[in-house]
């Protein structure tokens, strides 16, 4: 469906049915999350059968000057995706000149209008340098994806911009965005510029769509770790519900920061920003006193029980394929402390409800907090006696029990992998009232 014309803004393609592989369920939601988030109208949106490789190469990646991925400023592709020594594949909705996937060898992109080039699919930046120098033609600013499998979720797209309306960097959004949803995946963002420094920069600051070509000369890339600690809820003698309601006031944190918001939901997000100079990886005991003390300050942990949680980091590596070649080593730039509200000594699950992240730069400065904690005012027998068997599925991720803050109730998180064949998969989640 064209929604538009030719305005050279934002485009999606998203496939739920493709030509020759297991469907999907969630990517038309995702793609809209994202387009409902975008600051103007949009050329296109584009889905299943309507959804082909021609879109993708140089013979119609600007079709009638008004769609296929090179055709708008920023333009979103969501389905499945692999990644083989290199060559990203990306199965199509339609068949087109005999083809049901397209590859990253065969693309070409950046000598029109694309600018900014999202992937919600599996390990389409697993190997940034090695498979998209050659596709960006030069006009490439910044690419977003993931190293790892991906969610069969909607809320990749709608949540980007929930953090970008934060205050926060397209970097910085899409990695908190995907750690939102669930924290068994890598979040990559590239930018591509004419050296280190303006890479950096643009990974450290840009938050607004230009269309200005970028000069290809270094690609660096920031990564997100999985979560490291995993915290395991304690035994219980009964299972209880809770009652929770919002324990955040805004006017109360008004200055507090360089961006201060609290969602519809009431989880509160500071964010002092950071000048990501300092390339020495900051201790992780000393990264976890420093989340404590800011925690304490703000007074977040007042009228509530908190438990030790994750930890993860964000790491940055850069390189060029010009002259004689260049890569650099990954370095830690930044780590992320996690602590879980808990009721009785029972933590909570999932990411989105219920925890405080505070994010800790290698100068031991705090760059930003989000506190997704409740007030909990009530508790009760819970009506619900259901019995759940652990699961012995051999794709198991993670498996745990605990309070759902978004809920109240005592759950059963069960997150598992999916294998599609053809080397494609997808992260589920599977959630049980106890």
């Amino acid at each position: 469906m064209i929604i538009s014309g030719s305005n050279d803004n934002f485009g999606a393609n998203s496939i739920e049915r493709f030509a020759d592989v297991s469907k999907l369920n969630s990517t038309h939601e995702d793609a809209k999350g994202w387009l409902d988030g975008c600051p103007s109208p949009v050329n296109f949106w584009l889905k299943d059968k309507a959804v082909k490789s021609d879109a993708y190469q140089q013979v119609s990646d600007n079709k009638a000057d008004t769609y296929g991925m090179d055709a708008v400023t920023a333009f979103y592709h969501s389905g499945h995706g692999l990644n083989s020594g290199g060559r990203v594949g990306v199965p199509m909705g339609a068949i087109y000149n005999g083809q049901t996937w397209v590859y990253s060898d065969q693309m070409s992109f950046g000598d029109a209008e694309l600018r900014y080039l999202f992937w919600s699919i599996c390990s389409a930046l697993a190997t940034p340098l090695q498979s998209w120098w050659l596709p960006n033609k030069g006009g490439l600013r910044m690419m977003f994806g993931y190293s790892t499998t991906t969610w069969d979720m909607m809320g990749y797209g709608k949540y980007f911009w929930k953090y970008v309306n934060q205050g926060k960097s397209f970097a910085r959004a899409f990695q908190d965005a995907s750690y939102l949803l669930g924290k068994v995946q890598k979040p990559v963002v590239l930018a591509s510029a004419a050296t280190q420094a303006e890479a950096r920069a643009m990974l450290a600051n840009e938050r607004t769509f230009s269309k200005v070509p970028s000069v290809k000369g270094w690609y660096e890339w920031q990564t997100g770790s999985t979560a490291q600690g995993i915290v395991q809820a304690g035994g219980q003698k009964a299972v209880t519900d809770i009652r929770i309601v919002p324990r955040h006031d805004k006017e109360k944190f008004k200055g507090a920061a360089k961006a201060v918001s609290i969602d519809d939901e009431g989880s509160l997000s500071l964010f002092f920003g950071t000048k990501g100079e300092n390339r020495k990886e900051f201790p992780l005991a000393q990264a976890k006193a420093a989340a404590r003390r800011a925690i304490s300050d703000y007074r977040l942990d007042e009228g509530i029980e908190l438990v030790e949680g994750d930890t993860s980091t964000t790491t940055t590596q850069g390189g060029t394929l010009l002259g004689s070649g260049r890569m650099d080593e990954p370095t830690v730039i930044e780590t992320r402390v996690q602590f879980r509200q808990a009721h009785s000594g029972i933590p909570s699950i999932g990411e989105g409800h219920g925890v405080i992240n505070v994010d800790v730069d290698n100068d031991g400065s705090i760059v930003a907090i989000h506190d997704s904690t409740r007030k909990i005012i009530d508790e009760k027998p819970s009506k619900n006696k259901a019995h759940v068997e652990r699961s012995h599925h051999k794709h198991v991720r993670e498996d745990r029990t605990g309070y759902d803050f978004s809920t109240g109730k005592m759950t059963r998180q069960e997150d598992i992998e999916i294998d599609f064949g053809h080397g494609l998969k997808k992260n589920y989640r599977i959630r049980t009232e106890l």
